[in-house]
């Protein structure tokens, strides 16, 4: 196409049209493709943002560890029989292919993206899988927890009068069936974090819910393996240890007990806990750790409770990203 710019009232889908709104620019100029002047205006460089914002973000599937686009564009594919839109889709998919100039196409993805990974692998196999746990904490560094630090923890729906009891704050007993990310009958994990938001998110807590939120000092330095460390590799990404841990913590609970035996290796290596990066920053802007440390740190008098708030939802607000449905 020979214009300068499209706008957001160039499209009929509604998903697409937000995109382009949150994307373009407004201004008073005429569109010179659909001559109207209301909608976000579109350069060449933000049309094809919204083209990987919309159709190739909006196509991602995520595997059980890791993930891929199901579409992505490019110049060699323009004019090619492509991906198939439904007939709400089809005319805008034409539009803004021949505005950037690059076709859709169904992408086949290098198979690491989907979890194909050899660390990862090792640890699937049961018959490798302690081994490839006690080489995998050999990768990563130590953090230290310091000393007066503040964290937090959260539970729900203690029944009075026991919300103001200390021990209803320090690891839960085991109990068959209701174990977590990293906790086992070997080994117990005291779950919390610095950031109180990502506490909310990963309790999972609704409006429905009575929280109580305690606020804990750190009494004496710990030793935690730091898994959200960046570490230094050599190799393809076929064989990144790296990878295979920031696959894993943001899987669900199909990554359980790999999780749970490499905190086991952890714990009979010596550490006093975990620094793991929270499933949530999926979806949250900045990195917000979480902190899983072993047995019971308040009985043990590493962790001191020093409040205890009540704490209720007062709103909630969500960002969503479109994307389409396509053959």
């Amino acid at each position: 196409m020979s214009v300068e710019f499209i706008c957001s009232d160039c499209f009929t889908d509604f998903g697409l049209k937000e995109e382009a709104r949150r994307i373009g620019f407004f201004d008073n100029r005429e569109c010179q493709n659909c001559k109207k002047t209301t909608g976000a205006k579109l350069t060449l460089e933000k049309a094809r943002d919204l083209a990987v914002e919309y159709f190739w973000n909006g196509s991602w599937y995520r595997a059980d560890f890791g993930g891929a686009h199901r579409i992505i564009s490019n110049e060699h594919h323009l004019g090619k029989r492509g991906v198939q839109f439904p007939v709400w889709l089809s005319e805008d998919a034409d539009l803004i292919q021949k505005f950037i100039g690059e076709g859709f196409f169904h992408y086949g993805p290098p198979l690491w993206r989907i979890g194909e990974i050899e660390p990862l692998n090792r640890l699937r196999s049961f018959w490798s899988r302690k081994i490839a746990a006690r080489d995998i904490i050999k990768e990563f560094p130590t953090r230290k927890l310091h000393q007066g630090t503040r964290l937090f923890r959260i539970r729900k729906n203690i029944l009075p009068p026991f919300e103001e009891q200390v021990k209803q704050y320090d690891t839960a007993p085991y109990r068959r069936g209701q174990c977590g990310r990293m906790d086992t009958h070997r080994t117990r994990v005291f779950y919390a974090s610095e950031d109180l938001d990502t506490c909310i998110h990963e309790c999972r807590i609704a409006i429905t819910d009575e929280c109580f939120v305690a606020i804990l000092n750190v009494k004496r330095d710990l030793n935690l393996l730091d898994l959200a460390a960046e570490i230094d590799e050599v190799g393809t990404p076929f064989e990144s240890t790296g990878m295979a841990m920031k696959f894993l913590f943001t899987s669900d609970s199909k990554g359980y007990k790999y999780t749970r035996e490499i905190a086991d290796a952890a714990r009979m290596a010596g550490f006093d806990g975990i620094w793991y990066p929270s499933f949530f920053n999926l979806v949250r802007d900045g990195d917000s750790p979480n902190v899983g440390i072993f047995g019971s740190p308040i009985l043990a008098k590493d962790i001191e409770v020093v409040g205890i708030n009540r704490a209720t939802l007062k709103s909630a607000s969500y960002k969503i990203r479109f994307g389409p449905l396509f053959d």
